[in-house]
């Protein structure tokens, strides 16, 4: 007998880097989406990102696969 899914859900968990929160949230509701102007060889970039705010503490918790690209380039703050 298999496991069957009856409704796929949005439900991610993330730990806030600046306060140690472990959050859960809803990859649909609870993410926004937030814009920055990066330079880079010569020419000027405009970067989309998603991200959540942690309740506790305030801090944009920019979400995983924006944080790879991030550290790809050496753009992490």
């Amino acid at each position: 007998m298999a496991i069957k899914v009856l409704k796929h859900g949005t439900k991610k968990k993330v730990e806030c880097p600046e306060c140690g929160s472990i959050l859960s949230y809803d990859a649909v509701e609870d993410v926004e989406m937030g814009s920055e102007k990066i330079y880079g060889i010569g020419e000027l970039y405009s970067r989309n990102y998603k991200y959540i705010t942690c309740p506790c503490c305030k801090q944009k918790i920019v979400l995983a696969a924006v944080q790879r690209i991030l550290r790809l380039f050496h753009l992490e703050e």
